[in-house]
């Protein structure tokens, strides 16, 4: 019996799920950015300065964005990097604000998730189900 090749279809899944992961949690820092702005201007980055609540907007931006970016499987190295910095520091940042504080800090395994799978999908690429895919198949004919 022969064995079938289901990668392809494993990384559309896996692009899809992440990409509305991020679409998710993007959307409403763009859609409720007053308070999402206020909540990024009480943290401070390893108590050297405070960070802009205009950091909401951008962090909306990149996983909105990214996140639609993954889902098609357009040129998804740039945008899966970026989306791995923003995770990098949802990780960073809040875990020593809350050490710094004196708290127990929660353990940020989504945030690790997210990263780990957006480098994942910069190295990989997006797979056979995807834009870029069809266009590459399109200008070799």
């Amino acid at each position: 019996m022969k064995k079938k090749d289901c990668s392809a279809w494993g990384l559309f899944i896996l692009r899809f799920v992440v990409g509305l992961s991020f679409i998710y949690h993007g959307l409403p820092k763009l859609l409720h950015a007053s308070g999402t702005m206020g909540f990024f201007s009480s943290l401070s980055f390893f108590g050297i300065f405070q960070i802009p609540g205009f950091f909401a907007i951008i962090y909306g931006i990149i996983e909105t964005v990214g996140g639609l970016w993954l889902i098609l499987g357009w040129k998804i190295k740039w945008p899966s990097y970026t989306l791995a910095a923003a995770m990098f520091f949802a990780i960073l940042v809040p875990l020593y604000n809350n050490l710094a504080a004196g708290k127990t800090p929660r353990f940020p395994e989504l945030e690790i998730l997210l990263f780990v799978i957006a480098l994942t999908l910069a190295w990989t690429g997006p797979g056979k189900c995807s834009f870029d895919n069809m266009i590459n198949k399109k200008a070799k004919n």
